[in-house]
């Protein structure tokens, strides 16, 4: 398998890495008379390069979420968009590929192989890649001395403490150099200082690869250095604040359409216009596109349903 065919697959052209839309996931229970709903709802938009929290209590949706995200899961509702990819589209070899060569995945309980050693853990998603050895090798040994474990590479989880299993983690996460990085709930067992040594060392990292990182956490404190802090309650999106230095939220956006428009028109326009431009960068003076309108079909020729190509010729009436 070729080790650049999953970035091949990854067509960003908007400015989101991350695009959710009407995400939503129900769990049946007991025989199928009780319903979960872990998600409801939840549009969220991650701009490329950006480090962004969700927080939220135990049982707020965000592991569902982070599963969602990595193609883990399946919504029963909603689409989920990453670098302009639908991925709720994909096959199980697709997004198996998906995750090799485009996502990073950091979890709360490290999930590393007992009877490997550090540098065997971190070469594993390389190996089932089809990267050769000597190349892997090389990739691995890099990546676990820019985490600082270059002198504990020959040890097994076992030797390890919390901190550096955690550390092999990320490792295993960066090692082929992922686009998204996804981390659910990183530092859940690991002490207070540990932990906020984990988060620096991911955003140092995150940085360095201009990579878009999304993390996943109970502790507020998590929050200080990220660039978007969503807020996630009973699988809803409840509030979000922007911490970008660069940019400040918007109060008010004011937009006149290059055409003629009706008062029903805009008054249909306003409907949709601000759900498509939520996350955006717009500033005064620049021009944008927002909204496929609708429209009710009156007539065809010839009549019944039929497939518009390019010859065919459209007319609107007001």
């Amino acid at each position: 398998m070729s080790t650049d065919l999953g970035k091949h697959l990854i067509d960003i052209r908007g400015p989101f890495m991350v695009d959710t839309r009407n995400l939503t996931k129900t769990y049946k229970l007991a025989g199928g008379n009780v319903t979960i709903r872990a998600l409801q709802g939840v549009n969220i938009r991650i701009e490329r390069g950006a480090f962004t929290v969700i927080i939220g209590p135990s049982g707020s949706g965000k592991t569902t979420l982070l599963n969602m995200l990595s193609g883990l899961d399946s919504p029963t509702r909603g689409d989920v968009f990453i670098g302009g990819l639908n991925i709720t589209k994909g096959d199980r070899d697709f997004l198996n590929i998906l995750r090799q060569e485009t996502i990073g995945f950091i979890h709360q309980t490290w999930n590393l192989v007992p009877l490997l050693t550090a540098l065997e853990n971190t070469e594993l998603p390389l190996e089932m890649a089809g990267v050769d050895k000597e190349d892997r090798h090389e990739r691995s040994v890099d990546v676990l001395d820019r985490v600082g474990l270059k002198k504990r590479m020959g040890h097994r989880p076992i030797e390890l403490s919390g901190g550096e299993q955690q550390r092999v983690g990320i490792a295993r996460a960066l090692v082929f150099d992922p686009p998204l990085i996804l981390a659910d709930e990183p530092t859940a067992n690991l002490d207070a200082k540990t932990g906020l040594e984990i988060i620096a060392l991911m955003k140092e990292l995150q940085e360095e690869h201009e990579s878009t990182l999304v993390v996943s956490t109970h502790d507020p404190k998590i929050t200080a250095e990220a660039d978007l802090v969503i807020y996630l309650r009973d699988g809803k999106v409840v509030n979000e604040e922007l911490q970008m230095e660069d940019i400040e939220p918007a109060k008010n956006v004011r937009l006149k359409s290059k055409h003629e428009l009706t008062d029903e028109m805009i008054e249909i326009l306003n409907r949709f216009v601000r759900d498509e431009l939520i996350g955006q960068r717009v500033k005064a003076g620049e021009n944008l596109t927002a909204v496929e309108m609708p429209f009710d079909v009156l007539e065809t020729d010839p009549a019944g349903r039929v497939r518009v190509m390019r010859p065919t010729e459209v007319s609107i009436e007001a």
